[in-house]
């Protein structure tokens, strides 16, 4: 598994990273933040997969971390980043979806098809993350809770 995510970067508490979108084993879709309920990971068990749950305790399953956006299957999730003009985005930020997170990268792709790159990432809320991205490091910036 190489090292494990350190435990300040997951969790139910502020600036951990928050995940974008979930499909629970029984079928149901969550989205982060959908009715004020969170979406984070409590757990790694391995490279791809988390013990994802949301915040209000409902759900709480191990989850297969995929790249797909919101057409996801049963039992797996996405983290969506933003990147700079330097690796692809356009208009100074543009969304790619996590491949493999890591300690301290990760790797994201724009789509299924494309060869993923490994950038740093930063941990930023919705509200400051478009004044901190660095266009000219290539980081991506991760939303947390």
């Amino acid at each position: 598994m190489g090292r494990p995510i350190s435990k300040r970067k997951i969790g139910n508490e502020a600036a951990r990273i928050a995940v974008t979108n979930v499909k629970w084993a029984d079928g149901t879709a969550q989205a982060d933040n959908e009715n004020g309920v969170r979406v984070y990971i409590k757990r790694q068990r391995s490279n791809k997969r988390f013990l994802v749950e949301s915040s209000d305790g409902a759900k709480s399953e191990v989850c297969y971390l995929v790249s797909k956006g919101p057409a996801l299957a049963a039992g797996t999730f996405d983290i969506a980043v933003e990147v700079g003009d330097l690796i692809g985005g356009s208009d100074g930020s543009t969304i790619w979806w996590v491949k493999k997170l890591k300690n301290r990268t990760v790797d994201v792709a724009p789509d299924l098809t494309t060869t993923p790159k490994t950038l740093k990432y930063t941990l930023q809320t919705e509200e400051t993350d478009e004044e901190r991205l660095d266009l000219t490091l290539g980081i991506a910036n991760i939303d947390v809770l």
